[in-house]
């Protein structure tokens, strides 16, 4: 057997073996293993400050600076009514330089900023009626005295006017009739158990009400979207399948749904309680949805062909004496019917009902129901008024559009003031896309430097 000391260098002393303790060696390898796994937790540290590689793109990508929202300027928002095809960049130029300045500022008079609801109805659908307990979802309510007397008077005379909404046109069908008196009924505990709100300390924005409460009453508005028996079909959203009415339902309420969702990552809430735009909450909406834009856009022109066509109601049969200064409110409201009789592409309405008329019946009960049972069901006041503001605003102006003599209809102050402000939630909600479309520009300049 060899010596174990044969083998050292010279000079130096043998180590007695008595000295080879097995403690030693334990506490050497912890020792060695303490310090690898330092190293190693740096280096992962090192690692993570590295930028990740790009995913590949194709190489006329990476050239591009363009935004999927510029991508749409020149596609065609789809009407199915065989008018003149307009463009999202003609829309983009009209609303953006022409008519939301207007909108903006009427919706700020008196006329326009104060409405009556009654929030507080009991959700008939579902049980477990989820609440929303955050400060953004509450309502600041306004106190009657506090109000024009005028705006009090005018709102207690038009409803007792509503009465005769059955009665507006008696060269429509009687189809057409019953939807007119679904659209938009004057509930007596509106006027007894509603409540004023002012829009303007009410802004829509991000409240923080989401999840699966939020989810189910947009299933339930999609759901509403089946007419008549021959149409059901499994897959709803499936709009070659739909007929006429129902692919205008469908792209109405997307389109609602789209300018709700933009409101809400323009103003959304960050931590620091700021309210502003969200892009990282704008692409996961709308990157690759543009359809969803699309619905917006159309939804935009059905409202604006509604102001369109009661522009001589508003000059010769509305009383403005509620608005606080009567003769600037009128000369508002002239100015801006002026600005929307120049749009030249308007949403042809005559074909809506043509085809079959238990359609209009179906489509006045399923819209009925969206408007008295699915809002009631919003966990949010707030979500809940502006939805049932822009709900309402729709269903005036589907009201306006099936009626053939416009000449005779009468429409009650709420649906008024609900189709002005629907209608500058829409022009805003495009007026905001421009805003986005700079952000996304900005950020393709960042990635390509």
């Amino acid at each position: 057997m060899v010596n174990s000391n044969s083998q050292r260098p010279s000079g130096q002393k043998a180590i007695p073996s008595r000295s080879f303790n097995p403690n030693t060696y334990i506490c050497f390898i912890s020792v060695l293993f303490v310090l690898l796994g330092s190293y190693y937790i740096k280096w992962m540290k090192d690692q993570e400050k590295v930028e990740p590689p790009l995913p590949q793109k194709p190489v006329t990508l990476n050239t591009s600076k363009n935004t999927f929202l510029e991508s749409l300027k020149n596609e065609v928002v789809p009407l199915d009514d065989n008018s003149k095809k307009v463009t999202v960049k003609d829309i983009d130029l009209f609303n953006n330089v022409h008519l939301w300045p207007r909108l903006h500022s009427i919706s700020q008079m008196d006329y326009f900023r104060y409405i009556k609801l009654n929030l507080n109805r009991t959700c008939t659908l579902w049980s477990d009626d989820t609440r929303c307990s955050m400060r953004d979802c509450t309502i600041k309510f306004c106190e009657a005295s506090s109000l024009p007397p005028e705006l009090i008077a005018d709102e207690e005379e038009n409803c007792k006017a509503t009465q005769k909404l059955s009665k507006i046109d008696e060269t429509v069908s009687s189809a057409h009739i019953e939807t007119m008196d679904h659209l938009f009924e004057c509930y007596e505990r509106d006027q007894e158990e509603g409540q004023y709100i002012d829009l303007l300390l009410n802004p829509e924005r991000f409240t923080g009400y989401k999840g699966e409460s939020a989810h189910r009453i947009w299933r339930s508005i999609y759901e509403e979207n089946c007419f008549l028996k021959s149409h059901r079909h499994k897959t709803p959203f499936s709009v070659d399948k739909m007929c006429y009415e129902e692919r205008i339902f469908y792209r109405a309420i997307s389109g609602l749904h789209s300018s709700i969702n933009l409101h809400l990552c323009s103003a959304y809430l960050f931590m620091d309680g700021t309210f502003t735009y969200n892009l990282q909450e704008f692409n996961k909406r709308f990157a690759g949805h543009e359809d969803y834009i699309k619905n917006l856009y159309f939804l935009y022109l059905l409202e604006l062909r509604a102001l369109d066509k009661i522009d001589k109601y508003l000059l010769t049969k509305v009383n403005w004496l509620s608005s606080g200064d009567q003769n600037a409110t009128r000369e508002a409201i002239k100015n801006l019917l002026v600005t929307v009789r120049s749009f030249k592409w308007h949403f042809n309405e005559s074909a809506m009902f043509s085809h079959e008329p238990a359609v209009a019946q179906e489509f006045a009960l399923h819209f009925h129901n969206i408007t008295t049972n699915i809002m009631d069901c919003v966990g949010c006041d707030k979500c809940k008024l502006w939805g049932k503001v822009q709900i309402h605003g729709l269903g005036t102006a589907f009201k306006i559009l099936i009626n053939q003599n416009v000449d005779r209809i009468h429409l009650h102050r709420h649906e008024i003031i609900t189709l002005i402000n629907a209608l500058t939630r829409h022009s805003t909600s495009i007026k905001n896309l421009e805003n986005f479309n700079k952000l996304l520009k900005s950020q393709k300049l960042l990635n390509f430097s």
